[in-house]
This record gives C-alpha cells, sequence and structure tokens, in this order.
C-alpha cells in the first residue's frame, strides 16, 4: 500500500505497476523476509501471552468486492474478546533497533498504511502491531491501531 501511495522506501508506485502488470519480477524473499516468516508464529503465541487475546492464522486473502484487485492477507486474526467485542487483526513486524531509533513515530508510516488497508479489507475496527527488533531480541509493547 505504501508503495502505491508513493510512500515506501523499498518500491516505486512504478514498480508495483510494472510487477502488477507482469511486466517485472517481484524481489524474492531474502533471509530477513524469510526470519519474519517463520518467527511470525512465535511473535503471535508471545502476543497472546502478554495480552490474553486468542489469535488464530486465517489461510486466505481477502479481497475487495468492488475492486477485486484489491487483496491482502494478514499475518492473524484476533478472536472477539472482553475488551473488543468484535474480530480485529494482529500485523507481527521484525526490524532491528536502530531503524526503529531513526524514526519520527513508534514505527514507520509504511506499517500504518498498510494496516489501514488491512482494515479496510477485512472490515475489522482495530488492529494491534507487535514489534519483535532482531538485533536486540526485544519485544516492544503491543501498539493498539483504532
Amino acid at each position: 500500500m505504501a508503495a502505491a501511495l508513493g510512500k515506501s522506501e523499498w518500491q516505486t508506485p512504478l514498480q508495483l505497476w510494472r510487477i502488477k502488470k507482469g511486466l517485472q519480477e517481484p524481489s524474492g524473499s531474502t533471509p530477513i523476509t524469510e526470519f519474519g516468516n517463520v518467527f511470525e508464529p512465535v511473535m503471535a503465541e508471545k502476543f497472546s501471552l502478554n495480552t490474553g487475546f486468542k489469535t488464530r492464522n486465517i489461510s486466505k486473502s481477502y479481497t475487495s468486492s468492488r475492486h477485486p484487485f484489491l487483496r491482502a492477507h494478514i499475518d492473524r486474526q484476533i478472536v472477539s474478546n472482553e475488551k473488543h467485542r468484535s474480530t480485529g487483526l494482529l500485523e507481527l513486524k521484525t526490524t532491528t533497533s536502530h531503524r526503529l531509533k531513526n524514526l519520527s513515530g513508534p514505527y514507520p508510516l509504511e506499517w500504518k498504511y498498510q494496516i489501514q488497508f488491512y482494515l479496510c479489507l477485512t472490515g475489522y475496527d482495530y488492529a494491534y502491531l507487535l514489534i519483535y527488533a532482531r538485533d536486540t531480541a526485544e519485544y516492544h509493547e503491543p501498539i493498539l491501531i483504532p
């Protein structure tokens, strides 16, 4: 989503368009993205232990009925609970403490765009973001994103 809005550090809107049109191959996975994928279940478990919220892995893509080219695959679904009477989503991110220290806010703006897009497609009212700093093995407090 950040690339589509011209706000991504990693990809331009033109590169995204070329990938979507099949004119350019998407960048392959890297050791860092592979680590994030493998570590996802551990992070989801840590989130559940810290918050008491149950999550589940949803193996489906959410697609806009109005604009079918808009699709998303969320990391985890948060089951309704005493604090939240509806379903939510959990976004899990791994990064470095150095990157987090150099931000103007608590997390990259790209992540906010992604989460807001996911909320739009799923129809959920809230999301949590859990960040793990790989270099310090540090979890940050989950951030509620209404």
